[in-house]
């Protein structure tokens, strides 16, 4: 489900996630898919337990997917599943019909993703089944259907295998269709439309980029639930009615569809965060950025532009910024400085004003507020009411103008911004030019990058002498910290004598770190190393650290940006033991991905990728030729050079070997990450990476004390542990289609389908491999229709019948060439073309004299463990999708070198 230029397999989908009733949801992953499913490992049918919630929260986006329930409803649970799944149906139950039945649609909502299991090979058509019902309005039912006809008995092995493998057949798939009553031939087009798939892979490159191997995986409100030992509803209970008691009093509705938005890196126990979804918000487009936590209701936050961050003081606990420039008010030399991250359109930042308000009264003496800029971009009013409230502020009023702005939030455009200034007796000229020239927008984006630098992802959030409070919390709980930093206040005064600024600094640089709970880290996935030769790719961190993480990743890819951050936290948490290399892997689907690529190659020829490549993740929604070439200016690289290069197609090799190399270790969508060879799927948290850090730097340990040379250590701990590489897989060629010498020491096995649109891709490929090893190389074709392709069976017949006639490679191309087009009339129509003997070639077709081949070569697909088109083996190895020349040659001249 990445670039790979997927394999198509049977997929299918079911997720779950669970979400506050927040703002502005993200519609990003869009685009059309080229990709194949994520190779997955189910969970074993006998999981049961819900057992615990991880620390991190995601925001995920719903918009679009099915959903039961009420969009107001303060829970929602987002379920990623899978039809052929056992875990699945139990959950089926268990979540969706006793939460309905105990919690209503008013209190839960549910939300369904696709993630179809490789080992499910009937998964994919019964997902697009699903979705074709839910274009008729009837998912639920057809999902509930499909349910009910999964197989239980397994008294029988034999028995059972038969039922498995046939509920989810075609013809079952339409029989549920008729028995709601759909237009079953609307129903088998849309099953089968390329709408259905882009859908479902939109679903399934989601759950890559969260790194979600199994199923059922479920979020409620973001909470991701591990499950131990099988789906457990009072497990589920217990989540569900812990999100409820949070969410009294935080929920306003408003037009249109609710959205949700869940916060990273932080339990919800630290403090509640919900706000409404403006409908506006719901429908918003491809914001192009990561999914990033916002306003204590959620949305989705843009990335700003970069700008130059005021000096603050970074600490082993807490961060505290240079509040001079900003609005202050309460006690001058407090002992404790609550600094306000704030947004003058955010319904709970008007609603915490009250309780600062009172703070300031209860604690006359030690209190005092700074008020930070923080609008968020779905906020459209925010950004110049905060450049209005700076404008006040330069003209001493800016408490008073923040008291209007909160006092009238939607009536917040340029005419009352005007209006409130006038009130207040403001200097309008002075006013209206500081809006017109918008003097004070690198101000605000300083707040928002500071913000950021902080750990601050929404509004209302506060740093209390450096330590994060998120949220519009009840007095009572700001009170408890102001009562703890009062006394440490005391206490370091009392030591160091330390007074106002003095103390502040102090106190921040000594804030107790807020301790997360702690997290358990993923098992690596269990496929042994993998050695990714670093060659020439850009590296950071020691070059002679212990630990590789090398990074497969997208500069437009929202999850990449994720993990990003996390790997330059990891590299600073760890110096001395790792280095990171990149490998670059634009996805198909991300338009600027490519030229990106090539422009941070171009910068790394001047010495400056990991710079262009900060820059590149912190402005994803601008990556426009223009952007790439701001970036290089602001990094004074030689601009003649740099474009010069931006221009030259010879770069993209660079990015071509990368992909190659991605092809030969099974990546398939982004971030990928191999630490020492070991897999790492998803932007996963800090927490795990530092796990499989722990673990990877303890065995280079070991393998360094037994002698082995810091500068081989790489390659020796992967060749010393690699996984054998299966046997070859031999299949009988006698009778097939062959192109290409006899003697050829490599031969390619492709197993095809004329209708697969991935399969077409594959010929100039193709082309490029025969004449680059004209003597060295032959294919050979097998035939595999797809079940739910529905004109391919007939096709590959026809392709047989020309093979008879010594024209199958001509009839071939034709048909590769007219996918669209390969119906019966079709057929025959080429076949005249080709100067066929059309009474033999129709007499083919009528007796179904090929079926058996046919047949044979499904089989033989299935013997290898080939489920999905194209498919290759090359001198027995199996190498899956339409990847790019590069990969293929990689395996060739293995192939070649083996054959010697």
């Amino acid at each position: 489900m990445a670039h790979q230029g997927p394999e198509e397999k049977r997929l299918s989908p079911i997720v779950a996630v669970v979400g506050f009733v927040v703002t502005a949801v993200v519609a990003f992953l869009i685009g059309y898919f080229i990709a194949s499913p994520p190779s997955i490992t189910s969970v074993p049918d006998s999981s049961a337990e819900l057992a615990k919630v991880t620390v991190d929260s995601e925001l995920l986006p719903v918009k679009g997917s099915p959903a039961k329930g009420s969009h107001k409803a303060p829970v929602t649970i987002v379920e990623f599943g899978d039809f052929q799944c056992t875990a699945c149906r139990a959950a089926s139950d268990a979540l969706i019909n006793s939460a309905m039945r105990e919690y209503g649609e008013d209190n839960v909502r549910i939300i369904w993703k696709n993630l179809p299991l490789s080992t499910h090979p009937d998964a994919r058509l019964a997902a697009q089944a699903a979705w074709a019902a839910g274009q008729q309005g009837k998912f639920w039912e057809f999902h509930d259907k499909v349910f009910d006809a999964f197989p239980t008995d397994r008294k029988d092995a034999k028995g059972f295998e038969a039922d498995f493998n046939s509920f989810l057949k075609s013809d079952k798939l339409v029989g549920y269709a008729k028995d709601l009553n759909l237009d079953d031939k609307k129903f088998l087009a849309d099953m089968n439309s390329k709408e259905a798939e882009a859908a479902l892979e939109r679903d399934t490159q989601l759950a890559e980029g969260l790194g979600l191997r199994s199923t059922p995986s479920i979020f409620v409100n973001g909470r991701k639930v591990s499950f131990k030992q099988g789906v457990s509803y009072p497990s589920v209970k217990q989540i569900i009615d812990e999100e409820l008691s949070k969410s009294n009093d935080l929920l306003e509705s408003a037009n249109g569809y609710y959205s949700y938005a869940v916060w990273a890196n932080r339990s919800l126990a630290d403090g509640i965060k919900t706000g409404p979804s403006l409908a506006e918000d719901a429908v918003a487009a491809d914001r192009g950025g990561r999914p990033e936590v916002v306003e204590a209701g959620g949305g989705n936050e843009q990335p700003q532009p970069s700008a130059a961050l005021p000096t603050g003081q970074e600490t082993a606990g807490g961060v505290g910024p240079d509040i001079s420039t900003l609005p202050v008010k309460g006690a001058p030399n407090g002992k404790v400085t609550i600094l306000a991250f704030s947004d003058f359109q955010c319904p709970f930042c008007g609603k915490v004003n009250p309780t600062v308000e009172e703070l300031l009264k209860a604690y006359p003496n030690d209190v005092r507020v700074a008020f930070a800029m923080f609008p968020l971009d779905f906020h459209k009013d925010a950004p110049l009411a905060a450049q209005a409230a700076l404008a006040a502020h330069e003209q001493g009023k800016f408490w008073q103008y923040h008291d209007l702005l909160f006092a009238n939030q939607k009536a917040i455009q340029r005419a009352d911004l005007e209006k409130y200034a006038e009130q207040l007796g403001l200097n309008m000229a002075k006013f209206r030019a500081a809006l017109d020239s918008k003097k004070y927008e690198t101000t605000i984006a300083t707040h928002l990058a500071d913000g950021r630098k902080f750990g601050i992802t929404g509004t209302p959030s506060f740093l209390i002498n450096g330590r994060k409070f998120v949220g519009a919390q009840p007095t009572e709980n700001f009170k408890k910290i102001i009562d703890e930093e009062i006394k440490r206040a005391d206490a370091l005064s009392k030591a160091k004598g330390l007074t106002g600024e003095n103390l502040y600094k102090a106190l921040v640089l000594s804030a107790p770190k807020e301790a997360a709970p702690p997290q358990a880290a993923e098992a690596p996935e269990d496929d042994g190393r993998h050695l990714v030769v670093v060659g020439d790719s850009p590296v950071i961190g020691d070059k002679n650290a212990p630990v590789t993480i090398v990074e497969f990743s997208d500069f437009e890819c929202p999850f990449c940006s994720r993990g990003a951050e996390t790997l330059k936290e990891l590299l600073e948490k760890n110096p001395g033991k790792v280095k990171i290399v990149f490998k670059h892997f634009p996805l198909e689907f991300h338009k600027s991905a490519p030229l990106a690529a090539r422009a941070a190659v171009a910068a790394n020829k001047q010495g400056k990728f990991w710079e262009y490549h900060d820059m590149l993740f912190k402005n994803q929604k601008a990556l426009g030729r223009d952007n790439l070439v701001s970036y290089a200016q602001q990094l004074q690289l030689n601009m003649a050079k740099f474009e010069a290069d931006l221009d030259n197609a010879e770069l993209d090799k660079v990015i071509e070997a990368d992909k190659a190399a991605a092809g030969k270790v099974g990546v398939r969508g982004t971030p990928h990450f191999f630490i020492n060879g070991t897999r790492f799927s998803g932007a996963q948290p800090l927490a795990s990476f530092q796990a499989a850090l722990d673990r990877e730097y303890k065995t280079a340990q070991d393998y360094l004390a037994k002698g082995v040379a810091k500068d081989k250590l790489y390659e020796t701990i992967i060749s010393s542990e690699k996984t054998q590489a299966p046997a070859p897989v031999e299949v009988d060629i006698k009778g097939s289609p062959i192109k290409g010498p006899a003697s050829a020491k490599v031969t390619i096995i492709e197993f095809s389908d004329f209708q697969c649109p991935f399969c077409s891709k594959v010929l100039p490929t193709f082309k490029q491999i025969h004449e680059s090893y004209p003597n060295d190389v032959k294919i050979v074709f097998k035939q595999m229709p797809l079940e739910f392709h529905e004109d391919a069976p007939l096709a590959a017949e026809a392709a047989l019948a020309a093979h008879e006639q010594g024209k199958f490679w001509e009839y071939h191309d034709i048909l590769f060439a007219n996918q669209r087009a390969i119906k019966r009339e079709n057929l025959e129509a080429y076949a005249g073309q080709l100067g066929l003997d059309m009474v033999k070639f129709r007499a083919a077709l009528d007796s179904g004299k090929f079926k058996a081949t046919i047949q044979s070569d499904g089989a033989q697909a299935k013997g290898a463990g080939i489920s999905g088109t194209p498919s290759f083996l090359i001198n027995g190895k199996k190498f899956v999708g339409a990847q790019p020349f590069e990969a293929f040659k990689a395996e060739i001249d293995a192939a070649l070198a083996a054959a010697k």
